[in-house]
């Protein structure tokens, strides 16, 4: 069946997830789950009036010096005893759980035959842009804006007004797609200054004791730079725009590649484990996985555990593959430190496979962060 990264499915359990690949199993979607149906939600749904409420999960990364053990790769609900997910809920989420042979992890899917309901990102923005119907009306300037620069199957609309769950004050939100609008959104962004006022969050830099740490005299001065702290991204969290003249009118702003470069089944990745390096985020390229940023004079500062630095050179780490909103929080052309996973990918062109190397950070579900340099120095 069609699918496309960022449109969104309901099941007939009722679920509604986020589609986070454009190729998968035959008879499976690979999904990330965002609501699901309860009494006790605060999201109603505008067309058929059902409660939700929302999923708070993550991958949770143990401490373990096994780069094999499967206790590092649980995918875990948030015990926040304020969710209070229902018994069934909880069911229904673990039992669609399974490890998938290429990512090497356990992801959640879906059979394509429960798909009660799929949402098209790119149809809603077409018909939103035609239309221009009543619940959006406050966006019009924005929608204007957009229209001016970028084509309309260069766009979609996704999260909320794409599956009806939005509120008074929710955000509106567009993907664009394929690397060519890259240099278009660039300028997008300097043109309107599409830049949130401040940001904050808690960044869990690995401390001195870090058993990852290379043993490198050079790297004592950043030992010290690196402790836990909170940090403010004033003026950093890129890719959001705002109708001054109108409340709650913030559009925020996501990349897709439409066709992955490496299809489901062309590729095997492994996680080698918890690595914090520095590199310089390189201009968009055609060809790249999506959600993938080239990178280029990569430094790695630690890795742990410890694995045979003499297959892990620092030129084989060629991207950062990015889960979640990080990749509004760093520039093209600009230095970072990142802290994630590293992973080992190895894609099959037939009996030969070629090593490349890929460092992993994505918010809840991943762990993780990106620091521009900029902005740890002078914190």
């Amino acid at each position: 069946m069609f699918t496309r990264k960022l449109d969104f499915i309901l099941d007939d359990d009722g679920f509604i997830s986020m589609i986070i690949y454009n190729s998968h199993p035959d008879g499976r979607v690979f999904i990330a789950p965002k609501y699901f149906p309860s009494k006790h939600g605060n999201w109603k749904s505008r067309t058929t009036g059902q409660v939700y409420d929302r999923f708070e999960y993550y991958w949770d990364l143990k401490n373990s010096k096994n780069r094999h053990d499967e206790r590092k790769k649980l995918y875990s609900i948030d015990d926040n005893p304020l969710h209070d997910y229902e018994s069934d809920v909880l069911k229904i989420f673990k039992g669609r759980l399974e490890t998938d042979p290429c990512h090497g992890v356990l992801m959640y899917s879906l059979d394509a035959t429960k798909i009660t309901r799929y949402c098209n990102a790119k149809q809603a923005y077409k018909e939103i842009m035609i239309e221009r119907p009543g619940r959006v009306e406050k966006f019009n300037r924005i929608l204007d804006c957009i229209a001016d620069t970028f084509d309309p199957g260069e766009v979609g609309i996704t999260g909320s007004y794409l599956y009806d769950l939005y509120q008074d004050f929710s955000d509106i939100n567009f993907v664009l797609y394929d690397g060519n609008v890259m240099k278009r959104f660039h300028d997008f962004l300097l043109d309107h200054e599409c830049l949130v006022d401040k940001h904050e969050v808690t960044i869990q830099i690995p401390s001195k004791n870090w058993n990852g740490w290379l043993e490198r005299e050079d790297l004592k001065a950043m030992k010290e730079l690196m402790e836990p702290r909170a940090v403010d991204y004033h003026g950093r969290f890129i890719g959001s725009l705002h109708d001054e003249k109108i409340e709650d009118t913030r559009a925020g702003f996501w990349t897709a590649n439409t066709v992955d470069v490496y299809p489901y089944g062309t590729f095997k990745k492994e996680q080698l484990g918890k690595c914090l390096l520095k590199a310089k985020i390189r201009e968009w390229q055609e060809g790249m996985a999506s959600g993938n940023f080239p990178l280029e004079n990569v430094e790695i500062l630690g890795i742990d555990p410890a694995i045979d630095k003499m297959n892990i050179t620092e030129e084989k780490i060629t991207s950062l593959q990015i889960i979640g909103q990080f990749h509004r929080m760093f520039l093209f052309d600009e230095y970072i430190y990142v802290f994630g996973l590293l992973q080992e990918v190895k894609t099959f062109s037939g009996k030969e496979g070629e090593m490349l190397l890929e460092i992993l950070v994505g918010g809840r579900e991943m762990g993780g962060w990106i620091l521009p340099l900029a902005i740890l120095t002078d914190s």
